[in-house]
């Protein structure tokens, strides 16, 4: 009788920061099972995090974390991987760099499937999914294996315990701000508060908890909140900081979004889209920045009222 090899585990390398990195794993997780292999994650304290999985997460469920070390004695350097895809003894890579994983994920499949004795290696910063025929069908596609990671991919007890000694006491509101970059492309501060304001009164909510990527728009949208009656909750330190503690402390403004009874923020965040993932979509308004449909008009527009104007 022939004895079946186990093939050799897929090794997701999640790119970037939080949200981005949530969305691979999950895309990792759902090609993990459509090719019959293990998942296994290389998550690496550079490009957009400064952090280790430990220090923002329990032991996870249905994966395991693969450290640097351990991965270099396999053979799998995540710096020296080859743009798209790849095949050469021992391994076979993709890497989507400016197109994508979904592009050559089918035909990735198809050559591990050849050698699964090889290691199979996938590099990205966004979500994918086996299933899905075009980039439009991915978020849908890769919804409810999103929604099991953020079951079973659990914060730490620090994470934790500094997310709880920063959120209001009562059922909450939370909003999610982005200043920095990427300000052009998400709706304005001012638009957010106002939604924020309407679906609280609404909903008889007094409490809020505010987080962003800038102390100037944290700062005004404090102010502006505070003046219309609320409660507001937020992490005390700096949202700028980029070092390991920082970085923590952003995972407890995760989980604190995560606890809301309702979540608003911005549809190109992925900070906030993964944090709302399990919210129904009656308590999750992600909104996305309007325009005239003219790049030009758009412009002229930011020009003459400013990228915060009300009117995006």
């Amino acid at each position: 009788m022939v004895r079946r090899v186990r093939p050799a585990p897929l090794v997701l390398i999640p790119k970037n920061g939080l949200g981005n990195r949530l969305r691979a794993i999950a895309g990792g997780l759902a090609t993990a099972r459509a090719m019959g292999r293990d998942l296994e994650v290389l998550w690496e304290p550079y490009d957009g995090s400064a952090t280790l999985p430990p220090d923002l997460f329990d032991d996870p469920l249905g994966f395991a974390f693969l450290t640097a070390d351990a991965a270099r004695d396999r053979g799998i350097v995540s710096h020296d991987l080859p743009k798209y895809l790849d095949s050469r003894p021992g391994i076979v890579s993709l890497r989507g760099y400016d197109r994508g994983q979904q592009t050559l994920l089918a035909e990735f499949m198809a050559l591990a499937a050849q050698h699964p004795e090889r290691e199979a290696v996938v590099a990205a910063g966004n979500y994918f999914h086996p299933d899905a025929q075009s980039d439009a069908e991915i978020e849908t596609k890769t919804r409810p294996v999103r929604q099991e990671l953020s079951r079973r991919l659990i914060f730490n007890p620090r994470v934790k315990a500094l997310a709880r000694a920063n959120r209001p006491p009562r059922p909450y509101l939370s909003v999610h701000l982005r200043g920095s970059d990427r300000r052009k492309e998400v709706p304005s501060p001012h638009r957010l508060l106002r939604l924020a304001t309407s679906l609280s009164r609404k909903n008889r909510i007094t409490d809020i908890f505010l987080c962003s990527d800038s102390e100037e728009v944290r700062s005004r949208a404090t102010e502006e909140l505070h003046a219309r009656g609320f409660q507001i909750f937020m992490e005390p330190q700096s949202p700028i900081r980029r070092d390991v503690d920082g970085e923590i402390r952003a995972g407890a403004d995760f989980v604190n979004l995560q606890g809301s009874e309702i979540i608003v923020g911005a549809k190109e965040s992925t900070f906030v889209t993964e944090a709302a993932v399990l919210h129904p979509s009656t308590k999750a308004k992600l909104l996305t920045r309007r325009t005239t449909g003219s790049s030009r008009l758009d412009r002229y527009l930011r020009r003459r009222f400013g990228d915060s104007a009300r009117m995006w």
